[in-house]
């Protein structure tokens, strides 16, 4: 007799010999079985159709003891990828400083809310977006508008996989940290120091931590950062310096772009080229402009160190205008 749930196993109607027969699979099959059956009976969603998104979060290390752990341990790092969440949304909308506040229109877009359960020598975290998938997608019942077939995705969703891809970026077993430094300096000294916050937080209390994201219709994204580990980024980070400049630029339009997702070129009078993220610039800015116009554009430029001295950089829009028209106090 096969089972496939343990809510079927519950729900079904078996005797003794039933029972004898069942095939519950490994311990680690069993274990996922009841971590999913956890989280659908907190999203009452069917597991097999997601219809939100949501994240599971599994602390292990010293610090678990049993099933428990000091509560200033997990909400200290719960709190810092709270806003390591929060501070690549921003940079995604092109607030990457460590300075000023993040607007709220963000925060309501990246904010977590979270559910949890203890298991044996660990402890679950559920994880969901506050804000429910058709409202970021659907702002004031309006379609948001779709540019170069790019697909649409909520925030938190792209948020949570770019953390993701940041803590994957590095593992125990292949520590070089160029690519770690390349998504940092993309994002930019804001996302950099939250990163890092969460990682000495995980070292210092001791904690281990699998993450795994779920968005309907997509494949689930998974990543894990150890206590050991977590000492060793907060090092690199920290080296790394990344810091934002604020430049302004005067050169031809080569390619443009309407996407968040993509980026525009633009060549200098000495030949060279620099491509640029959209950044705070709106795709209804881009679109007054034509190929091979001369334009001024106030960005960011975002800057990462590598071991050695050798520097990277980024480049990230904040206004256009047409050549020597940019009115920097309102940019």
């Amino acid at each position: 007799m096969a089972m496939t749930s343990i809510e079927e196993l519950m729900k079904a109607n078996i005797t003794d010999e039933d029972l004898a027969t069942i095939d519950l699979g490994t311990a680690e099959e069993a274990s996922e079985r009841s971590l999913r059956a956890f989280v659908a009976q907190q999203s009452g969603d069917d597991a097999a159709e997601l219809k939100e998104s949501r994240g599971l979060l599994h602390f292990t290390g010293p610090a678990i003891v049993g099933h428990s752990v000091p509560i200033s341990a997990v909400g200290s790092a719960l709190s810092m990828m709270q806003n390591a969440i929060d501070a690549i949304g921003a940079a995604k909308e092109g607030f990457s400083s460590v300075n000023g506040q993040i607007p709220y229109r963000i925060k309501a877009r990246t904010e977590l809310r979270m559910d949890a359960s203890p298991m044996p020598g660990s402890v679950v975290i559920s994880v969901r977006p506050s804000m429910p998938r058709e409202q970021d997608l659907n702002p004031d019942g309006q379609a948001r508008l779709e540019f170069d077939e790019v697909e649409l995705r909520p925030l938190a969703d792209e948020c949570f996989e770019d953390f993701i891809n940041i803590l994957s970026s590095t593992t125990d077993d292949s520590p070089a940290h160029d690519k770690l430094i390349d998504l940092l300096s993309e994002f930019g000294p804001r996302t950099s120091s939250a990163v890092r916050e969460f990682c000495s937080a995980l070292d210092r209390d001791s904690l281990d931590v699998d993450l795994k994201w779920e968005e309907p219709k997509k494949r689930p994204i998974k990543g894990e950062m150890s206590h050991s580990r977590a000492k060793f980024v907060s090092g690199v980070i920290k080296d790394a310096d990344i810091e934002v400049k604020i430049v302004t630029l005067v050169g031809m339009l080569v390619t443009s772009t309407m996407s968040k997702k993509d980026k525009f070129r633009l060549r200098f009078e000495d030949g060279t080229e620099k491509t640029l993220a959209l950044g705070k610039i709106s795709p209804s800015d881009v679109s007054q402009f034509h190929t091979g116009e001369t334009v001024t554009i106030k960005a960011e430029r975002r800057i990462g160190r590598y071991t050695g001295g050798r520097e990277r950089e980024w480049l990230v829009g904040i206004a256009i205008e047409p050549k020597n028209q940019l009115n920097f106090e309102d940019a």
